[in-house]
């Protein structure tokens, strides 16, 4: 009875254990099994074939090894979630298969004895390349959306002066974010016949061309061109990308080992500006639709900016031209208020000298005639010297200066009232009437401005001399 129970037993441990292979070996899933010491003590069937390695090549030997550089202090980091409850751990890492670089994720159990010390590590993992990637790409989208959207936020924090050292870092976010060996802006003058500005980075490296691209003439790249002012982005991603008549830019391509190539155009007011570039010596760096419409807007806030640059930097040059403008004509004022004052001194000198003159030699003659002239003619010569003493005067000037009309024989008459003549003598010696006389005065009163005012006319002409 017993040895039927023993046959019965063994069967059942033969078929479970063959289920168990039959389950093991035709899973997707990679099941392994290492211990403490990171060394393999069993690897499913496709584990083997992922790697390409067959089960003898692999027990015994160490997991670690065939894990990426870059990530195996994560992995060990992650790993010592192992030795405290609950005894499991979640991680990613990237793995040389036979098909080159994969993404495994791993979800790992630890197996405990009877003491609760861990024997050895149960892993299953699963190859999630393809998800990898799409997050890796969503990510680097995500992170290229934000390097595009804080370009506006450091032209507006800069002044203008520095426009160019803005454009060289953004490139250079653009450029690191991407994986990119080297970004560029050119911006082609008006009439397209010579290239205005060539800003780029560099990745550490990469050769510059700088001085290349500001040796050439937009005609000397012609396919380039054409593709721009056509508002196409020029995408080169081997040498079957560029058509018969792209011999030049072949050949500026592989002078620099460019292997791939992305040319967005910039447009200002529907004329081509410039473009944005973005090359590399792998021939394996892609740009995918959803990057080249970043790069688009990128080059539209490159646009925008070099407008706002050239606007401030046009304001500036009209407001150091108006400082001199200004300067300028402060000078002028100083000067004509120099040369007023030459001439009101030559105006002094002038009058002095008049005056001089009608002192030394009219006033004797006078002088000579009162003795020899009748009482009528006295009067003559006696007006005759005050007018003459009046010449030098400002009297006439100020009455022709506040704009008063006044008749000749008015300002005569003026003149003999303020000098003391009655109605009576001015009628005299105009040999008119005294009412005639009389009515001029009122005239004068009246343009004078004192007319029905008790101002006395002699008065008030003497008191208005000046």
């Amino acid at each position: 009875m017993s040895s039927i129970v023993i046959n019965m037993t063994q069967n059942t441990l033969t078929e479970n254990d063959r289920k168990y292979q039959l389950l093991v070996e035709n899973q997707t899933d990679l099941v392994v099994e290492v211990g403490i010491d990171g060394r393999f003590l069993f690897v499913s069937s496709s584990y083997c074939e992922i790697f390409g390695k067959s089960e003898e090549e692999l027990l015994c030997n160490k997991f670690m090894p065939l894990v990426h550089e870059d990530d195996r202090q994560k992995t060990a980091e992650i790993m010592k979630q192992l030795y405290s409850p609950p005894y499991k751990c979640y991680l990613e890492q990237r793995a040389m298969t036979k098909e080159g670089w994969r993404w495994l994720a791993w979800a790992d159990k630890a197996v405990l004895d009877d003491d609760d010390k861990i024997v050895s590590i149960v892993g299953v993992g699963r190859d999630i390349t393809e998800q990898k990637e799409a997050e890796l790409a969503l990510q680097k989208r995500l992170n290229l959306e934000k390097v595009i959207a804080g370009i506006s936020t450091r032209f507006v924090k800069n002044e203008p002066h520095e426009f160019l050292d803005c454009i060289t870092e953004a490139l250079g976010d653009i450029g690191r974010l991407s994986g990119t060996d080297r970004c560029h802006m050119t911006l082609i003058s008006d009439d397209m016949r010579r290239i205005d500005t060539f800003t780029e980075w560099c990745s550490v490296g990469a050769k510059p061309i700088r001085r290349v691209m500001e040796s050439l003439i937009p005609d000397d790249l012609p396919w380039f061109l054409k593709q721009l002012k056509n508002d196409q982005n020029v995408y080169i991603s081997s040498d079957s990308s560029f058509p018969p008549e792209a011999r030049a830019e072949r050949e500026l391509l592989k002078s620099f080992s460019i292997k791939s190539m992305m040319l967005v155009p910039m447009f200002s007011n529907h004329r081509l500006t410039g473009c944005l570039g973005f090359d590399n010596t792998d021939p394996n760096h892609d740009w995918v639709s959803e990057d080249q419409h970043l790069l688009r807007m990128a080059g539209e806030i490159f646009v925008g900016a070099m407008e706002r640059w050239r606007a401030l930097t046009a304001l500036e040059e009209a407001r150091q031209l108006s400082e001199v403008n200004r300067q300028a004509l402060s000078n002028k004022n100083t000067a004509l208020k120099e040369i007023m004052s030459q001439l009101d001194s030559e105006k002094k000198n002038i009058a002095y000298q008049v005056e001089s003159n009608i002192d030394k030699i009219a006033m004797p003659l006078i002088e000579t005639l009162e003795t020899k002239t009748n009482a009528s003619g006295q009067c003559y010569l006696e007006l005759l010297r005050k007018c003459l003493s009046e010449i030098t005067s400002p009297f006439i000037n100020e009455l022709e200066r506040n704009s008063i009309k006044l008749s000749r024989r008015e300002l005569e008459i003026c003149n003999m009232i303020r000098s003391g003549f009655s109605s009576k003598d001015i009628a005299r010696l105009f040999n008119t009437s005294e009412n005639t006389v009389l009515g001029q005065r009122k005239s004068i009163r009246r343009k004078l401005g004192i007319a029905k005012k008790s101002v006395n006319l002699s008065s008030f002409l003497v008191n208005n001399q000046s």
